[in-house]
């Protein structure tokens, strides 16, 4: 009982969040990952955090609104203490990692000797944002218009999205950090004549400089983050400061570019909001005496519940297969590598084979934690896992997603598809078994809802770590 009036406090806190305002900003880890590509008009899922098509047609870039730009630029002297020098703002940019990185590895290898390397850090950076659709002129692309002509909101959900992308704010950034070898206590110097050759771009060469490139080791480290390259030249390439002069020019252009740089957030929209999709599926109307804007509130949650049962079963599918694979690579290797320690896709090791974090496997030890024979419950016969997570699978669909996304699919007061439109799906019979939705439980046929097994077969976060199958190159007793 104490479990059922948790998962109803949680669904019933959880709905306004969706539907109190027009869009949700979105600045998690989830939405930086720089495997993902969100673009403006793709889907959406707030729950799986999963971006789905692109199901609005932009014609060109006009369909854009016009971006604002906020411009910051730093020029700082750094040493043993950076980071008690520098403001929060800027310890949160993309490359602060690599300056506090450079700055440890100079005093780590300069402790002992009296001349040092002294370190000025120039930051150029931009912040992009009001980068939205303009909803007067894009358009819900053919494909999209047909399955909700049809009353098919199933699919199209599955295809684009609970919600869409509206807006999408990035930012570029530019770092370059001066190494200059000089005697300990010139630092007000070495910044001084820095500046004064980067500001006038003076030649290294340069008869009237102080401070020659060669003959003090001056050098120059420069990295850029989330920029296009536009037009021809030698880009980021400095070997004078005349030439990095002219670099940060050239940065300076590639970070102007509204279409470039590193996520910072997304705003999202549920589709029910925009008036393109309002006006395909007859949103307006009511249906059962339910008004439109209960339809609404139906179908966001109701959406957001499609896109979950998406993630579980896509989950399920990619460890089965992934599975499947490993089992396979296993087997190809020679008998005598049973011993040899497989390569933990998450662990930094030295040649000497000291790895971390330090999580020894075997490809004896894999193999069988991949095929896992047990016998079940009843105690005749055995199962191997993947007999199991392809049964689970099966089980999860029939007993579960099939009978939600089927009732959710029906007609209702005469429009296809309209039953998701005018009640919540917990209160489905179909979908009502919300337990199937949580990690670890398997349909049981005796009881008929899902539950946590006495015996879990997950091994998902060994599937992560080591398939596929590759073997360490060096281990300790190399």
């Amino acid at each position: 009982m104490l479990f059922h009036n948790i998962i109803s406090i949680v669904c019933t806190l959880s709905l306004p969040v969706l539907v109190s305002s027009a869009g949700s900003i979105v600045s998690d880890f989830r939405i930086r990952n720089k495997d993902l590509s969100p673009s403006i008009g793709r889907g959406y899922s707030v729950g799986s955090g999963n971006i789905m098509a692109l199901c609005f047609s932009m014609s060109s870039v006009n369909d854009i609104t016009e971006p604002s730009f906020d411009y910051q630029y730093v020029f700082k002297e750094i040493n043993m203490d950076v980071s008690q020098q520098i403001s929060e703002t800027l310890t949160s940019t993309q490359g602060w990692g690599n300056i506090q990185t450079s700055v440890q590895k100079t005093i780590a290898k300069e402790s002992d000797i009296e001349t040092k390397t002294q370190k000025v850090w120039a930051f150029m950076g931009v912040d992009k944002y009001y980068i939205s659709a303009d909803e007067s002129k894009t358009v819900l692309n053919d494909f999209a218009k047909d399955i909700l002509g049809a009353g098919k909101f199933i699919q199209f959900f599955q295809a684009c999205g609970p919600s869409f992308i509206r807006s999408i704010r990035r930012a570029s950034e530019f770092h370059g950090i001066f190494n200059y070898k000089t005697q300990v206590g010139s630092v007000k110097e070495t910044v001084s004549y820095l500046k004064k050759n980067t500001s006038n771009n003076v030649d290294a060469g340069d008869s009237s400089a102080k401070i020659d490139l060669e003959s003090n080791e001056v050098t120059i480290e420069m990295k850029a983050y989330g920029v296009s390259l536009p037009g021809k030249g030698h880009g980021f390439m400095a070997r004078t400061f005349e030439a990095y002069g002219k670099a940060m020019d050239y940065a300076f252009t590639a970070m102007m570019n509204p279409h470039s740089g590193f996520i910072r957030s997304i705003e999202v929209v549920p589709w029910v909001n925009n008036v393109q999709f309002q006006a395909a599926s007859r949103m307006e109307a009511q249906i059962d005496g339910k008004h439109s804007y209960l339809r609404r509130f139906y179908t966001i949650v109701n959406a957001e519940h499609v896109a979950r049962l998406d993630e579980i079963l896509r989950n399920r599918m990619t460890i089965f297969n992934m599975i499947v694979f490993c089992i396979g690579t296993l087997n190809a290797f020679p008998l005598d590598a049973d011993g040899k320690l497989l390569k933990d896709k998450y662990a930094v090791c030295d040649l000497g084979g000291a790895c971390e974090p330090d999580v020894p496997m075997t490809v004896r030890q894999l193999k069988l934690a991949l095929q896992r024979l047990m016998p079940p419950a009843g105690g005749a016969g055995s199962s191997y896992l993947i007999e199991r997570y392809s049964l689970e699978m099966n089980d999860f669909l029939e007993y579960y997603m099939g009978p939600c996304l089927t009732e959710m699919s029906n007609t209702s007061g005469g429009a296809v598809g309209g039953a998701m439109q005018v009640k919540h799906w917990s209160s489905m019979e179909g979908c009502n078994k919300i337990s199937c939705v949580f990690t670890g439980t398997k349909w049981n046929d005796t009881n008929q809802k899902c539950e946590r097994s006495a015996e879990v077969d997950d091994v998902s976060w060994i599937v992560e770590r080591f398939c596929p199958a590759s073997l360490q190159i060096f281990t300790a007793e190399n």
